[in-house]
């Protein structure tokens, strides 16, 4: 079954915060067995299974390119699972689609940002984000 056009906004989105270019994404999509453009013109015309190791690919090519981290947090705290981050931008995407508003805080709007979150932090955040308190 194809993913919705709304899924592959998501992923879209995902990937742009990441730093991937719309034709490394093309690329990666037609990799999968997709339609080259499912993702970036946001059709959808992929399986769900090759979405989600698009997913994976995306959020490994996020964790492994270099980038700052201004802020780390002291060692032995455990940071942001990849679930929280993935769960995260998809709430955050799915705000930007609907205008809604509200929650308690805010927080950073970018992979990075979200990866440099405490799993405490990510998760008030994602419980300010689904307004579940």
């Amino acid at each position: 079954m194809a993913i919705s056009s709304t899924d592959a906004a998501a992923i879209h989105k995902l990937a742009q915060a990441a730093g991937i270019d719309d034709d490394t994404l093309a690329a990666w999509t037609e990799e999968e067995g997709g339609y080259r453009f499912a993702i970036t013109s946001h059709t959808g015309a992929i399986k769900a299974p090759a979405a989600s190791r698009l997913r994976e690919r995306i959020n490994k090519f996020a964790r492994t390119k270099d980038a700052p981290t201004p802020n780390a947090a002291p060692e032995g705290t455990l940071m942001a699972t990849d679930r929280q981050v993935t769960y995260i931008l998809d709430l955050l995407a799915e705000r930007e689609r609907t205008g809604d508003g509200g929650g308690f805080m805010t927080g950073p709007t970018d992979q990075n940002g979200i990866e440099q979150m405490t799993r405490r932090e990510a998760s008030m955040y994602i419980t300010s984000l689904t307004e579940d308190y």
